[in-house]
Order: C-alpha cells, then sequence, then structure tokens
C-alpha cells in the first residue's frame, strides 16, 4: 500500500512517468546510457521530484549527487547519492540544509547497470552504510539501496 493519495499518485505519474508503449520509463532517465555516471543527475532530479510531491521541504531533506558537490566535508568515498537530513532529522547536525556528509545522511543509493556485478555494488553500498554507522554513535539502522 502506497503512501501516497490516489490522486497524488496519478498526478505524480503524469509529470514523470512516460507511459506510452515504445517509450515507457521515467521522464528524464536515458534509456541506453553508455555508463551508470549518465545516471546519477537525472535520477537524483527523478527522485527529489518524488519526495516534493509528498511535500517534503528541500531545507529539510533532499537526495544529493555526490559526485558533483563541493563540500567543505570532502568524502573520500562516497555513494552515488545520499539521501540528506538537515537538522530537524539530527540534533548534531550543524548545517542549516541537508549536505553531503555521513553525518547528516539518512541513506545511501548504489547506481550501477544491469550489466553491473551485483555482489561488487552490495560490497560497496556496505562500504558507505558503515561509514554512515561510523559518524552517528546512536544510529541502529541505515537504509542502502542498489
Amino acid at each position: 500500500m502506497s503512501n501516497f493519495p490516489p490522486t497524488l499518485l496519478q498526478q505524480l505519474q503524469q509529470t514523470i512517468y512516460n507511459g506510452r508503449k515504445k517509450q515507457h520509463g521515467w521522464k528524464g532517465i536515458p534509456r541506453n546510457s553508455s555508463g551508470y555516471y549518465d545516471l546519477i543527475r537525472p535520477l537524483t532530479v527523478l527522485l527529489n521530484k518524488i519526495i516534493r510531491f509528498k511535500g517534503v521541504s528541500e531545507d529539510r531533506t533532499q537526495f544529493l549527487d555526490t559526485h558533483n558537490i563541493i563540500s567543505i566535508e570532502a568524502l573520500p568515498m562516497s555513494p552515488s547519492i545520499l539521501l540528506a537530513g538537515g537538522p530537524d532529522d539530527f540534533l548534531m547536525l550543524h548545517d542549516q540544509r541537508p549536505s553531503s556528509s555521513y553525518m547528516g545522511a539518512i541513506a545511501a543509493v548504489e547506481v550501477c547497470l544491469d550489466s553491473a556485478n551485483p555482489i561488487e555494488a552490495r560490497d560497496r553500498l556496505a562500504v558507505f552504510v558503515h561509514a554512515m554507522f561510523q559518524n552517528v554513535p546512536n544510529r541502529r539502522f541505515v537504509y542502502g539501496l542498489s
């Protein structure tokens, strides 16, 4: 069962999903990409559109493309996309807006192609999830998507 009311879900589908037979898929996501880097930015935009439809403020939570962001706290290794929360979600966070730090991370998303090795993608995701646990001492659960 979805958390979206039926009319909101229909509006979301009409706005960002292409239902035509030969072109079905999410709008803005390339159908044939040469590498996973081509998918990161469009997926970040799509995921942010979805949470905006739910009414989540950009100041509170947002998906960040960690490979194309300049941050004071640079991550030596980072997932493709990071769902980051702001000070409303994490009391120890000093930033006013969500930033690309493991301390304010809600979930890690590892983008990979269908042709990628799923074991390697899972292992990379495990490294990011472990870093998220290490940076917030009282954390008990982390979402990870691959």
